[in-house]
Formats: C-alpha cells, structure tokens, sequence
C-alpha cells in the first residue's frame, strides 16, 4: 500500500514511540511510504525547536526518513480543503501518490475521513484494520 505520514504522527514515532512507533515500523517493512520537502522541513523545524536536537541529530533523522521513504515532489494543485491551510501539503502528497491511506493525529485532517481515493486515520485504527486483513 501507499502511505502518508503526517508530521505529528512521525515525531509521536520517533520520540515517544508507542502505536505511531508500531504503525511507522509496520509500514516501512510492509508499505510504500511517501514524504515531500513540506514534511522534512516541518519536522526538522519542530525537532530543532520543540525537542531542542541539534544539527547533527536533525540530519540523523533525515537520513533515516531517507532510507525508509520515497522522497517526492508533487507538481499538482495544491487543495484549499483543510481548515489548517499547511494540512493541504498532506493531501496534495496523498493524491500525488495515490495514497491508500494518510496516517494522522491532527484533527483537522481527521475530521475530514477521507481525500478522493485515501483514508484518513489515527495510527490506532490503521493498526485495527491492517490485523483484520
């Protein structure tokens, strides 16, 4: 399957672990995983800032993302749909990839469910539906 990470659920699985930790490891053995520019920037940014790592830690976590993820640069429109204008970089990445599923925290893309072909969902209830595969 295709998957998008929202950046909230990439830092709750690298710092704290828990179902966003089991839902990043259960994809990047099992899934395709897509990542922009937008999403590295956002979560190096928050890195640096919120959880004060350095430069060499920040690239550290660059480099992972690199050799578990598919970087792309979607060339479509960007959707005007997310009442959190910077949510729209998500969904212009999901539809880019045709992604099966983006996988959130942040409620303003929850709320949503669904964008055209890909499912909206909490780590939580991805790991529910791939166990009941």
């Amino acid at each position: 399957m295709n998957i998008v990470f929202d950046t909230n659920v990439l830092i709750s699985a690298l710092v704290f672990g828990g179902n966003s930790g089991k839902t990043l490891d259960f994809c990047i053995e099992n899934d395709e995983i897509y990542i922009s520019e937008f999403i590295t920037d956002e979560l190096s940014g928050i890195m640096q800032k919120k959880f004060h790592l350095s430069h060499s830690d920040i690239v550290a976590v660059n480099e992972l993302l690199a050799s578990g993820f598919s970087l792309v640069k979607p060339d479509t429109r960007l959707p005007s749909l997310c009442r959190d204008k910077d949510d729209n970089n998500i969904l212009q990445l999901a539809e880019y990839v045709n992604a099966h599923f983006i996988i959130t925290g942040d409620d303003d893309l929850l709320v949503l469910k669904q964008y055209r072909n890909t499912r909206i969902v909490k780590p939580a209830e991805f790991l529910q539906i791939v166990k009941s595969r």
